[in-house]
């Protein structure tokens, strides 16, 4: 009987032992490490008071950035009035926007950044560009890339535009040359004039196109008209610039906006209310699943094209790494037995590494 109950306490105890350890590496698969900005660093001096992260149940965090050692630091700045507000979602909700970028490979979410609309201007394009200097700053640190991945919405990208055309406080940096990919969703920055990204940046658009329909009785859409804006920002204008490397290009995401009759229909921008809203309208755009991932898919084909990790991947630097070198030249032996056969030994191709290194470049 005593033999018995040892085994099943045995039993148990390994039970508990593999639980235990699934736990520990669930929790540490899905752990961000959220510090301070480092206020002795001169490039981050200020910027603390613009940048933090919405955490679960804790709200905004000002001050702080979560650490992504050689991997692209991620920035996300939020439209109109979403200062605050967790456009993004939480890094530690596993079904929001933040915290899916948050898991690609070889990007962490940095930080996001915050502000006023009321300071759209140039005095806030400068704090997003120091904000964006000082992640770029402390990448340089980790021996990473150096440069960051910007995902802005609305008049985020705006701002994110307007920062890439500036230099650092001290002048050193020109911040264009700081960013490597730029993700804009209703990038509204033709109505303010913001310039272009500088050609070095990577840069992925997305736009929403809204469709207004009737039914017919049979269930079909009927009148339908595109309207080629998302209600608020014009597709010609959110996807002005895009480029065809890799992270870049350009997506449009559409739906329908129902209207009840025809009537209503034909006077749908004055004042009539559809019966169902648009899911792509300007308002809902980072809540579209397909918007997700897309910007998902973008940010990882930009650092698929720019990071090799210690995992296999697909990623063309590692494959340039890891593939079979060129036989070297078999030499011509001539020479008698016991003496050293003839032919010239150098020049032969030095194997690659077994393991290429890991980490991200510019």
């Amino acid at each position: 009987m005593n033999r018995r109950r040892a085994s099943v306490l045995s039993v148990l105890a390994v039970l508990l032992l593999l639980m235990t350890g699934l736990v520990v590496s669930s929790a540490q698969a899905s752990t961000t490490n959220i510090v301070s900005i480092p206020s002795g660093l001169d490039a981050c001096n200020g910027v603390a008071q613009d940048v933090g992260l919405t955490k679960h149940e804790g709200g905004f965090e000002e001050g702080v950035y979560n650490t992504f050692g050689k991997n692209y630091p991620v920035i996300l700045v939020h439209g109109f009035a979403g200062k605050n507000q967790g456009q993004w979602g939480d890094l530690d909700e596993s079904t929001d926007l933040a915290a899916k970028i948050n898991e690609i490979s070889n990007a962490t979410v940095a930080i996001e950044f915050q502000y006023s609309f009321t300071l759209l201007g140039r005095q806030q394009q400068q704090r997003l560009a120091n904000a964006i200097h000082c992640m770029a700053t402390i990448s340089r640190g980790n021996n990473g890339p150096g440069k960051v991945i910007v995902v802005g919405y609305s008049e985020g990208s705006t701002l994110a535009h307007g920062a890439a055309s500036l230099k650092s406080t001290d002048g050193a940096y020109a911040i264009g040359d700081e960013i490597g990919q730029a993700v804009t969703i209703a990038d509204a920055r033709v109505v303010f004039g913001a310039r272009n990204f500088p050609s070095g940046v990577t840069v992925h658009s997305i736009g929403g196109d809204i469709s207004n329909a009737t039914r017919n009785n049979d269930g079909s859409f009927a009148h339908v008209t595109d309207t080629r804006s998302d209600g608020a920002v014009n597709v010609a204008y959110a996807t002005a610039q895009s480029t065809s490397d890799a992270g870049g290009r350009t997506f449009i995401a559409s739906c329908y906006q129902e209207y009840s009759n025809y009537t209503q229909w034909l006077a749908w921008s004055w004042y009539s209310n559809p019966v169902g809203m648009a899911d792509c309208r300007h308002g809902n755009l980072l809540r579209v699943t397909d918007v997700q991932l897309d910007i998902v898919a973008a940010i990882t084909a930009f650092v698929n094209a720019h990071c090799v990790s210690a995992e296999p991947s697909d990623s063309p630097m590692r494959a340039s790494l890891t593939a079979d070198p060129t036989p070297p030249p078999v030499p011509t032996d001539t020479s008698t037995p016991g003496e050293p056969p003839t032919g010239d030994p150098t020049g032969q191709p030095t194997p690659p590494p077994t393991t290429p290194p890991s980490g991200c470049t510019a």
